[in-house]
C-alpha cells in the first residue's frame, strides 16, 4: 500500500482462529483517510477505480423505501450504516471516499493480486460485509487446493 494515501493501517489484520482459518480482523479504529487527503491530489489506485465503477453500476440513485431496513439509501450507502450522512445530499465521490475507507483500505482488498478477485470480494463485502466476504474467498480458495495461510 502506498504510504502517502495514509498510515499502513495496522488495525486491519489477517489472522488465524485455533482451527487455522484465515479472518480479518478490522480493529475499533476508526480513521478518517478522508481529513488526510488534499483535494486535487489523485487518491485512488487503478485498480480501485476499476472495482468502484463495477460496484456503482449496481447500486442506484437515492431510494428511500419505508419498508427497506436499511432506510434511505443512495449509491449503495445507507443511513442505518451511516446514521449521521446525509444521505440525500450525499455526491458520488463521497460514497467513492466512503468505500475506498471503509471496505477498500479496510479490506486491504488492493493486496489481493488479481483485479478480477479484488474486485469481487470488494463487491461480496459491500453487498454482504466484510466477514461474509473474507469466508467466500476463503471457501474458495479452499476448494481449489489453496492453503490461504501461505499466502500471508
Amino acid at each position: 500500500m502506498d504510504d502517502s494515501k495514509g498510515e499502513s493501517f495496522a488495525e486491519c489484520q489477517w489472522i488465524y482462529n485455533e482451527s487455522g482459518m484465515l479472518w480479518i480482523d478490522l480493529g475499533t479504529s476508526d480513521y478518517l483517510l478522508s481529513e488526510k487527503i488534499e483535494e486535487g491530489k489523485k487518491m485512488y489506485s487503478q485498480k480501485f477505480e476499476k472495482a468502484f465503477q463495477y460496484v456503482i453500476q449496481n447500486e442506484g440513485g437515492y431510494v428511500f423505501d419505508k419498508n427497506d431496513p436499511g432506510g434511505e439509501t443512495k449509491f449503495g450507502i445507507s443511513k442505518r450504516s451511516y446514521p449521521a450522512l446525509n444521505i440525500k445530499e450525499l455526491t458520488l465521490e463521497d460514497a467513492k471516499k466512503i468505500y475506498y475507507r471503509d471496505f477498500w483500505l479496510k479490506g486491504r482488498f488492493e493486496e489481493i493480486l488479481d483485479d478480477f478477485v479484488a474486485t469481487q470480494v470488494f463487491d461480496f463485502s459491500v453487498n454482504l460485509g466484510m466477514r461474509a466476504a473474507v469466508i467466500v474467498l476463503q471457501r474458495s480458495l479452499r476448494s481449489v487446493g489453496i492453503n490461504s495461510r501461505k499466502m500471508v
